[in-house]
């Protein structure tokens, strides 16, 4: 099975009625699956649930995903033996937090 625009075969949506499409009839621009697709300009572009909506940027998109972020992790442990045998007790405390 190719992927859709790798190996220059389009053809691999599939519409609601289970056949074989393109994405320039299903979606009303070209591109492939595998690619980020045109520019958004606010045109009319059918959804995967069969809505025409705009084809607009949504805010901070793309900062979602890139949140910073700080991890701190404190630990003690303790840990001794003897001739009957070994103990060791471990205590960690992690805190992630994202600005």
């Amino acid at each position: 099975m190719l992927y859709p625009g790798i190996y220059g075969n389009d053809n691999l949506v599939l519409n609601q009625q289970g056949e074989t499409s393109n994405t320039a009839a299903e979606f009303g621009y070209y591109g492939s699956a595998v690619s980020w697709g045109p520019e958004m300009k606010g045109e009319m572009v059918k959804w995967w649930d069969g809505v025409m909506r705009p084809w607009s940027p949504q805010p901070d998109n793309l900062a979602i995903p890139f949140n910073d972020g700080f991890t701190s992790t404190h630990n003690i442990a303790v840990s001794g033996g003897g001739t009957t045998g070994t103990m060791r007790v471990s205590l960690t405390d992690r805190t992630m937090t994202r600005s």
